[in-house]
């Protein structure tokens, strides 16, 4: 946690680029914070639906 506290600036600068390339491909994706989290919620759902 310390790293990402005394780096912050680089993390949040690969995160947009990582963000912008993901805009400029033909991916599935096309945002991975929203598309990531919606994902992640359809697993918990499903996995929730069938116990």
């Amino acid at each position: 946690m310390d790293w990402f506290s005394d780096n912050w600036q680089w993390v949040l600068l690969f995160f947009y680029v990582a963000e912008k390339i993901v805009k400029v491909t033909p991916a599935v994706w096309d945002d991975i914070l929203v598309d990531g989290i919606r994902a992640l919620a359809t697993s918990i759902y499903n996995a929730l639906k069938k116990s």
